[in-house]
């Protein structure tokens, strides 16, 4: 039987993949579980339970690095987007932050995590070990009395041991045994559409039909995307006469192309059996790349037999503009408008139901394809990009005129995963097809679409070298940095080679150069550039290239200039959790220019972070006394206040002649630099936070009782 076919051939693979990978993790062989989730996550890409799992496997893997706790965290990120309010991933989700340094993400993560309605008794004590109890801790954010946990909720582990006995009860023959448990599994992890179809297929194979439509139409409220479902709909309303229906649901499963091999067999046989022809593309995953977004249940496809599949590239290049060109007006035309528009804005979500929308309408839309894997990308989902472009829609990379950026988005997915090898192909692909860019500024000034050659040639470059072909990557590095100074990856190839060959010097020239021209950028993008040069160089090389005749030749207006760039570097190592050098290299910014407000903010901040508050409140002071200095008295006031005569106590100081409290003017923002009024403000609120964490019972301002002593 079709069914049974698919559940030994499929599905079952997944279950003992499952129960391996829980075993392996289990046993401490993180490696072997790794790779097995890795699977599990391309066969079954939307649920939450494989990358929970992998991230928790990285997290307690005895190896742990920099690049293990980021995947934990994209791992738990995912999960979290898969299924919000995962418990178990907000809980994973607030350790990679805590290993990863960012302490004040990883207390808002913890909160969100104490927080959750399904949290066992298991999981709240995993998520207040992150961090130490007390009046200041976990203990503080939720008590306990606020939480019900879900203490019957199922691990992973017993998710997981479940599916494979279910399996092996079906395939034995232990029917009522495996619906039962598939019943149980599909109530534990509902965010699954794998227990869902095992449930349709069990029923199918009864014959219950009435069972299997009701299951179908369940899954389909969940993703009414999914072709699988679509087609056993489709044949459960045949089995019962309703031939119109079963027409309208193998139509629109057609129509999304994206159904497994034996259900494309499957639905074949029941096109032809309505007279329709059933040429379908096969697919091997009957899981639809396209990430679930929830959504109102689309209507069926009208029959059109001549509308073209998902998977079938257009005629032509020239055909497909006409085509573009014509369906401006229509309804694909418009939700294309639309997603883009939604993407520039950063809504995500709601450009990817507009792309779905698109697509439902015309199926080979490459400017809805692209926009959706810009944003996939965007979003961390790496694996979706590359599924998405080279395994459902493979057309679009050899199609002439979207061939360039679907290659540079599949390229940019392997650059991620580390898949540097693919990377190298698709680059060496997309440069044939790239032209150079008008001017350096056009590199820098903001991304390309499609991107320019010399982009293209720069990631080639750092591909070539992360692929160990050295002197190719070198000669095209040379090309390029000939023709744009400032390309990014390019440049970065040039500062690898230059510290490996001891040129430290030359490399932070090269490295500031670059990030000069990326300024306004984001600066995540020239965090790999900054960190590499700045783990063989100190600040005071930084300043020696810098300022080469030293900072008392410096005019003010430079010392300025040479602050912000320093600060900026400081804000990249800090966003990278190297907050120490972040520290060194803010205090370096401040020393050159004591009256920025804004270096100096982020100096306390970054001092925060290491839980300094000494040298954080210390340059608090030193600012306000570079404003008493220029004879400000509210700046006068709050120097006097935090270096009291009683020797540094809250308490006030007493005894006769004691002068009464002076009244100053507040401080105006025509009082200090311009744009520095709101970061002198927000200073003194830091201080004010920082003498408060170190002395939460005293009082803010002393009371006075009733016959006028001081309380």
């Amino acid at each position: 039987m079709a069914a049974e076919g698919q559940l030994n051939g499929g599905t079952i693979d997944v279950c003992s993949l499952a129960a391996a990978a829980a075993l392996a993790a289990k046993e401490g062989r993180h490696a072997e579980a790794t790779e097995s989730l890795d699977k599990l996550i391309v066969a079954d890409s939307t649920s939450a339970l494989w990358p929970t799992m992998r991230a928790r496997v990285a997290l307690d893997s005895p190896s742990l690095d920099e690049a293990g706790i980021a995947r934990a965290l994209d791992d738990a990120s995912r999960a979290l987007e898969l299924q919000p309010g995962h418990a178990e991933a907000l809980v994973l989700r607030a350790r990679a932050l805590a290993q990863a340094g960012r302490k004040e993400a990883a207390c808002a993560a913890v909160q969100k995590a104490l927080a959750a309605p399904q949290l066992t008794a298991t999981l709240r004590a995993e998520v207040e070990a992150i961090m130490p109890s007390g009046p200041h801790g976990v203990d503080a954010l939720v008590s306990s009395s606020e939480l019900e946990p879900a203490l019957n909720l199922a691990s992973i582990e017993h998710i997981c041991e479940l599916g494979s006995k279910g399996a092996m009860a079906w395939k034995s023959g232990e029917v009522a045994e495996a619906k039962t448990i598939f019943t149980q599994l599909r109530e534990l992890d509902p965010s699954s559409p794998l227990w869902v179809s095992w449930l349709v297929h069990m029923h199918e194979a009864q014959g219950a039909f009435e069972e299997e439509l009701a299951i179908c139409e369940v899954a389909l409220m969940q993703d009414p995307r999914n072709a699988d479902m679509l087609v056993l709909r489709g044949c459960s309303r045949l089995k019962k006469g309703d031939r119109e229906g079963a027409r309208k649901d193998l139509l629109h499963a057609r129509a999304l192309g994206v159904v497994g091999r034996t259900t494309a067999k499957t639905m074949t046989d029941a096109l032809e059996s309505l007279g329709e022809k059933a040429s379908v593309p096969a697919k091997s995953s009957p899981t639809p790349v396209l990430v679930h977004v929830p959504q109102p249940v689309p209507a069926p496809a009208p029959k059109v037999e001549s509308k073209p599949q998902v998977c079938s590239p257009p005629a032509s290049s020239g055909t497909a503009v006409k085509s573009m060109a014509k369906s401006e007006g229509s309804a694909a035309g418009q939700a294309v408008a639309a997603a883009l528009g939604l993407e520039k804005k950063g809504h995500f979500a709601e450009a990817m139901v507009k792309c779905e929308e698109a697509l439902q309408s015309d199926s080979t839309s490459a400017e809805a394809l692209l926009c959706l894997a810009r944003m996939q990308l965007a979003i961390g989902n790496d694996a979706a990009v590359a599924k998405l472009l080279r395994k459902q829609n493979p057309w679009i990379l050899k199609n002439a005129s979207s061939q360039l950026e679907a290659l540079s988005l599949v390229a940019a997915a392997a650059e991620r995963a580390g898949d540097w090898e693919q990377a190298v192909t698709d680059l060496e692909r997309a440069a044939k097809s790239a032209k150079p860019a008008g001017s350096t500024a056009a590199v820098v000034a903001r991304p390309q679409r499609p991107p320019c050659l010399e982009d293209i040639q720069g990631r080639l470059a750092r591909a070539l070298l992360n692929s160990d072909e050295r002197e190719a990557a070198i000669k095209l590095a040379e090309g390029v940095i000939h023709s744009v100074q400032a390309q990014r990856e390019a440049c970065e190839v040039a500062c690898t080679l230059l510290i490996d060959q001891g040129r430290k010097f030359e490399a932070m020239q090269v490295m500031l150069r670059c990030v000069i021209e990326y300024r306004n950028r984001p600066s995540s993008e020239s965090a790999d550039l900054v960190c590499g040069v700045m783990r063989a160089c100190s600040v005071e090389d930084i300043m020696q290239v810098l300022a080469p005749k030293g900072q008392d030749a410096m005019p003010p207006e430079q010392k300025v200039s040479v602050a912000e760039v320093i600060a900026y570097l400081g804000l990249i190592m800090k966003e990278r959790s190297k907050v120490f050098e972040a520290c060194c290299l803010y205090r370096t910014a401040v020393r050159l220019t004591p009256t920025h407000a804004s270096l100096c903010l982020n100096l306390m901040h970054t001092f925060a972070l290491r839980r300094d508050d000494l040298h954080a409140l210390g340059w608090g002071l030193h600012y306000y006394e570079g404003l008493a200095a220029r004879g400000l008295p509210a700046a006068r006031k709050v120097c006097e206040a935090l270096k009291a005569a009683s020797g540094g106590s809250l308490e006030p100081s007493s005894g006769e002649g004691e002068e009464e409290a002076e009244d100053v003017p507040a401080l105006r923002p025509e009082d200090v630099e311009k744009n520095a009024f709101y970061d002198t403000v927000a200073i003194g609120f830091v201080m004010l936070k920082l003498l408060y964490l170190a002395h939460p019972c005293a009082p803010l301002v002393p009371s006075t009782l009733e016959d006028g002593a001081s309380a």
